[in-house]
């Protein structure tokens, strides 16, 4: 189930936060040990008062001075080390005044039932040291007041604290709207939205949480806004198992960091106003990853780094730059240096340099842009993100016959770490033959024998033909891309491409026992063909442009156009079938405005005419 469909689940390990045993010894003397206590919070009052309830407030003040409360029955009875706080009540506990600051070790446990609202006046939790554990509450409408700089609208963490399962949802500061962390902060199974880093002098950072070393596992990350790092913003971060989405901010809509690592993650639908529409770094490492639909004015459309981007089985797509007058360019990535490795970055647009703005200093089985004769819709399917199982949605492969990234991966890259053999979903991914992208196929691809097309520029309109049964190659496991086509060879193609009615004519003299003689009857009972001259079809001569124009505007009835396409065809006498043929896009001709109706057509370029004019 994808994270943006589902309430994030409590984590089913429970986190164990050690107990500090206390033991002294002196000679000749044992001393009491002093155990941890469990606080429970049997009130939604916010008071600290000498009432005979346990509030949030005094459970803090006891597990932090490890001292009873008030001394009255029923009020909070600390003990010695990590105390755990739990709660008897349900509901919402709304804050009058920032709650106490932590400064030792504590586990706070809501059981998902417990909303700590902060009135959009107050800080709800202060970790000053220690490692404090939070979990199965809702953190809300938290403000950082107070002197500035104001950090951490809902949590100031200066210790080591982990979420888990836990909501933390509009909050409000200039550094940290959700959670502002000068320590190390480790968030699991949470969900953090809706923050601001704007606070109340503007600007800001860290919509969702900024500062110090962040860690992120199965988590969702999104609608949070600040004018830098609108999700998450840190100086090393790890996401693993999330999703980061409809975040925004002027620069890393979605996440930034000094060192980012992205794995099995989805970065979808965040913005920036300058540069990092999805990741702004200084080095980014994505694994098994996808990056879509992110934007950025200016660099950077999904990923923006000033050093090195490294990206292994991901999948980085329909991101985009759009100020023309600024762009630096990058649409998928912009960063010094780029190292691809069975990696996807495809469908990505900017003024300048739509994909990729930088060095790529290693390639290994990656694609970039969409290989000639193919489109988008032929690598990635059109639906764009969607819920294929697993934690984050994924964008899947495309199931054609002509996908390059189809069992064209690097294998031993594939089954190594970090990829580790499963790809985003943690799918397993074939050995031998695996998948380029942060998605594996289940169904193995079926490709033409053909050992000599893999450098053809028409080798997936070659493919395409092979696939729908029109050719089956000059030999059995080869094409002959590169040879002219024979008038014969067209009728052939043809007959097979239109399913041609057969006919017990015998049009012309000069094919009688030839192979295609069959195919040649039935174009020309068709209309399609009236031969070379008077009785004769010249079955070994080659096939020129013009008159491919001819034969395609024939058998396929191509509508009149009263455009004219190209400058080298006014004396041609198939001038209107080459015009036939461009205004149906069959053909963009030969380059520079020509069409060059007297050159030869390859079996390569007749692969293409008839995958344009038949798909």
């Amino acid at each position: 189930m994808s994270q943006g469909t589902h309430h994030v689940r409590r984590a089913a390990a429970v986190v164990v936060m050690a107990s500090v045993l206390g033991t002294a010894a002196t000679v000749g003397t044992a001393q009491p040990v002093l155990a941890a206590a469990v606080l429970v919070v049997d009130t939604l009052s916010d008071l600290d008062a000498d009432d005979g309830s346990c509030s949030l407030r005094e459970a803090i003040i006891a597990a932090d001075t490890d001292t009873d409360g008030n001394g009255q029955p029923g009020e909070c009875s600390g003990g010695s080390g990590t105390d755990t706080i739990s709660f008897s009540a349900s509901g919402t506990i709304s804050l009058t005044a920032d709650l106490p600051s932590i400064s030792s070790g504590v586990s706070i446990d809501g059981g998902t039932d417990i909303v700590v609202d902060g009135a959009d006046s107050y800080r709800p939790f202060t970790v000053a040291s220690g490692d404090v554990l939070l979990e199965g509450l809702t953190i809300t409408h938290g403000l950082a007041s107070g002197d500035p700089p104001y950090e951490g609208g809902g949590i100031h963490n200066a210790g080591s604290l982990s979420l888990v399962d836990v909501v933390v949802t509009g909050n409000n500061a200039d550094i940290g709207g959700g959670i502002f962390n000068d320590g190390t902060l480790s968030i699991e199974s949470s969900e953090i939205t809706d923050n601001e880093g704007g606070g109340p002098v503007g600007g800001g950072y860290g919509g969702g949480m900024y500062g110090g070393t962040i860690t992120v596992t199965s988590s969702m990350i999104s609608g949070n806004y600040a004018g830098a790092s609108g999700g998450v913003g840190g100086n090393k971060v790890t996401i693993t198992d999330s999703t980061v989405r409809d975040n925004g901010g002027d620069f890393g809509g979605g996440v930034m960091g000094t060192s980012v690592t992205i794995i099995r993650t989805t970065i979808a639908s965040n913005g920036a106003y300058a540069r990092g529409g999805g990741i702004s770094a200084g080095t980014v490492l994505l694994i098994n990853s996808t990056v879509a639909d992110n934007g950025a004015g200016d660099a950077g459309g999904g990923i923006n780094a000033e050093g090195t981007v490294t990206a292994i089985n991901s999948t980085i797509a329909r991101n985009h730059v759009s100020l023309a007058e600024f762009a630096a360019g990058g649409g998928g990535i912009a960063a010094t240096s780029v190292i691809l490795k069975n990696t996807i970055v495809a469908g990505n647009t900017s003024p300048k340099a739509p994909n990729i703005a930088g060095t790529i200093v290693s390639r290994v089985r990656s694609i970039v842009g969409v290989p000639a004769g193919l489109t988008l819709a032929d690598i990635l399917d059109p639906d764009g993100l969607q819920d294929h199982g697993g934690s984050t949605e994924t964008i899947a492969l495309a199931e054609t016959i002509r996908n390059a990234a189809r069992e064209a991966a690097d294998p031993a890259i594939c089954a190594e770490p970090p990829v580790g053999g499963f790809d985003q979903r943690r799918e397993p991914r074939p050995s031998g033959a695996c998948d380029i992208g942060a998605f594996e196929l289940p169904t193995p691809v079926e490709r033409s024998p053909f050992t000599d097309t893999a450098e053809s520029g028409f080798r997936w309109d070659i493919e395409w033909l092979w696939a729908t049964g029109i050719t089956g190659g000059c030999t059995v496991d080869r094409y002959c891309p590169n040879d002219n086509v024979t008038r014969a060879q067209m009728a052939s193609f043809l007959d097979r491409a239109l399913d041609l009615p057969s006919t017990t004519t015998d049009y012309f003299s000069d094919d009688n026992g030839r192979t295609g003689e069959a195919s040649i009857n039935r174009l020309a009972a068709s209309g399609i063909t009236g031969g070379c001259a008077a009785g004769r079809f010249c079955p070994t001569a080659p096939v020129t442009r013009g008159q491919m124009a001819a034969f395609l505007a024939r058998a396929f009835s191509l509508p009149t156009t009263t455009t004219d396409y190209f400058t080298d065809d006014e004396t041609s006498t198939f001038e209107s079938s080459i015009n036939r043929v461009a205004a149906a896009d069959i053909t963009g001709g030969c380059g520079g405005g020509k069409y060059c109706p007297l050159a030869n057509v390859t079996r390569g370029q007749m692969a293409a005419f008839l995958h344009r004019a038949l798909d």
